[in-house]
Order: C-alpha cells, then structure tokens, then sequence
C-alpha cells in the first residue's frame, strides 16, 4: 500500500489494481468535484469530495470548480454546466457571485451587469 498512489482528483477509483491507464473512463460526475482518493463518481463527505458549491459549476471529471462568470449567479450546490443565471437588471453579479447584489444609488446596472456603473453627467437614480 505505501507505493500505491491516491486516485487522482477529479476521477474516482472504486476497483482494486488499478492502473493510471484505466483512470480515462473514471471521470467524476458533473456537479461533483473529486478531491482526491474517491472510490465514487459522486462523493460528498468533503474529505474526497463534494458537491459543486454555489457561485461555481463543475462539468465531469473537472479538477477545481470553475466560478460563475461577472454578470451572473448561481445559487445551487451541484451546478454541472456553465447555466449560470443571468444577473437580472438593477441588479450586479461579481464573478462566482451566489447571490445578485441591488445596484446602488446613482448607478444604474443593466441585464448582466458585473458591476454597477455610475450615471452620466445629466441623469441620476435614487432608486
């Protein structure tokens, strides 16, 4: 056992012998991120692994989460695919954002804003 090596993170080993050439159709399940000596394509005891935490996606076999693009949200554990939500108007999502943050005073924030941006010379916004 001291020679034999943890399975490697974003795969899982549930099979005694294996060998890194049969690790290429053991990818850990989308929305799943594998840390490293799973035994399951899906752990989520957050020592070998766990579900894709909010703010991120996982696609399969990833080897880190991959955080929501600025402009967009995702409030889920276990997103698999870059469906990320759009940040709705009025609104402003930084990158891996969970949550859309209300656009402050004398800025105004459209469709997808990663930040809020300040209104020109000759208009304003109290809301």
């Amino acid at each position: 056992m001291a020679d034999c090596l943890a399975c490697p993170v974003g795969k899982y080993c549930d099979d005694m012998g294996l060998t890194l050439s049969d690790l290429a159709n053991k990818d850990c399940l989308a929305g799943f991120l594998c840390i490293g000596g799973s035994t399951v394509p899906n752990p989520k005891d957050n020592i070998k692994g766990k579900l894709c935490d909010p703010g991120h996606y996982c696609p399969q076999g990833t080897t880190l989460q991959i955080q929501c693009p600025a402009g967009s949200y995702e409030p889920r554990y276990g997103t698999s695919d870059s469906t990320c939500q759009d940040c709705p108007k009025g609104w402003f999502c930084p990158i891996g954002s969970t949550t859309p943050t209300i656009c402050p005073i004398e800025n105004f924030c459209p469709l997808k804003s990663a930040i809020p941006t300040l209104c020109p010379a000759g208009t304003y916004n109290d809301d």
